[in-house]
């Protein structure tokens, strides 16, 4: 009986290493640099979204797949979050999901206005944090690390005038997420 039990805390601390060698791999355990400073502008293709926020993945690469049939590479994939989830139910959550067009491509975008919603997110002051994208996981972490460290500074800085909305940009060659609150002007 003691070698099950011995056997069944050796599995236990084993998972419990895993867990956390992955979470530190992840980049959990570091410390995330919030500052502020201008992002865009980008022009966005896009589609609106009611639902849970974990569900617009789907719906970001269809529209990358549509683009991607009209000729139209895009590389940096978007959200943009306008309910807050502690407020709000699941259900009712509401998002712009979609792809940041390459300079290049502004022309092709335009002649195909009909087929997409296309909006321009103008040059904002934003509390602005990056978060590594290692592997799927990373889009899960960088929530759970980014966001908290966010609100930290938010508070910290008496910035109570944001637009309410938050903005997550997944910049696939760079490796990273960027997480963007814009601030009234």
């Amino acid at each position: 009986m003691k070698k099950i039990i011995t056997g069944l805390a050796a599995v236990t601390l084993f998972i419990i290493f895993v867990i956390l060698g992955l979470a530190g791999y992840l980049g959990m355990f570091s410390s995330v640099a919030v500052t502020q400073k201008s992002a865009g502008p980008y022009l966005l293709v896009y589609e609106k979204f009611t639902g849970p926020y974990s569900e617009t993945g789907p719906v970001q690469m269809k529209l990358y797949e549509s683009l991607k049939t009209d000729g139209i590479e895009t590389f940096r994939g978007f959200g943009i979050y306008l309910s807050d989830p502690e407020k709000v139910p699941a259900s009712e959550l509401r998002s712009e999901v979609g792809c940041i067009i390459e300079a290049k491509d502004y022309a092709k975008v335009k002649a195909l206005s009909g087929r997409y919603s296309v909006k321009n997110f103008e040059k904002e002051d934003c509390v602005y944090a990056e978060f590594p994208i290692k592997n799927n996981l990373s889009y899960i972490a960088g929530v759970m690390t980014v966001y908290p460290a966010l609100g930290n500074y938010i508070k910290k800085n008496g910035l109570t005038d944001r637009t309410g909305y938050s903005m997550e940009i997944y910049d696939i060659p760079a490796k990273k997420i960027t997480y963007l609150f814009p601030l009234i002007k």
